[in-house]
């Protein structure tokens, strides 16, 4: 009986492979990119840090991304769920019109799921975690890969919807730098 090999064929330039890691990661040796990365195309999305929202010469037609996510503003190591976050902002897949109050709501909502989050790590963090996620932070992971590389390490405490959810991973760094005595949206977090 024979067994059939699994295999990923690029979709940028169709090469195949059938080593395991590449099929697992859907990554490309030739192009040097995964599946998702190549999904997203050479096309950027306009991408808007919080603090610039309110400036004039950010306005503009067309979708922007919203984030202060350093490894996402300078092509760090992201999460799956970057890249199709990514994609869709720079395609305009998905976006929304928010007025300023809708805005206001949404941080809001976003800022007390933020918080139970920061309660969680806190009371399950060790210095040993804040160890792990600071060097994943120095290698430029993004948040939602933070999270998800966490969730998988299975840490008891570690729990959250979905894996690679970006709150926890902001409230993993937030509270791995406060245990180094450093802040989470400075050098060398963010």
């Amino acid at each position: 009986m024979t067994r059939e090999r699994r295999s990923y064929t690029c979709l940028a330039c169709g090469m195949i492979s059938y080593h395991p890691e590449d099929v697992r990661r859907e990554y490309c040796g030739n192009c040097h990119k995964t599946r998702y990365e190549v999904e997203a195309g050479s096309k950027k999305p306009r991408i808007i840090r919080l603090k610039d929202l309110g400036k004039e010469d950010i306005q503009g037609d067309g979708a922007a991304l919203v984030t202060d996510d350093r490894a996402i503003i300078e092509g760090g190591k992201l999460d799956v769920a970057d890249y199709s976050v990514m994609a869709a902002a720079a395609h305009g897949e998905g976006a929304k019109t928010f007025s300023v109050n809708e805005f206001r709501d949404l941080t809001r909502q976003a800022g007390e799921v933020h918080s139970q989050f920061v309660d969680l790590v806190r009371g399950g963090m060790r210095k040993r975690h804040a160890r792990y996620i600071r060097e994943l932070r120095l290698q430029n992971h993004s948040w939602r890969s933070i999270a998800r590389l966490c969730y998988n390490r299975g840490w008891e405490w570690a729990r959250w919807a979905p894996p690679n959810n970006q709150l926890a991973g902001v409230a993993l760094c937030e509270r791995a730098a406060e245990m180094h005595g450093e802040h989470y949206r400075e050098e060398p977090w963010n």
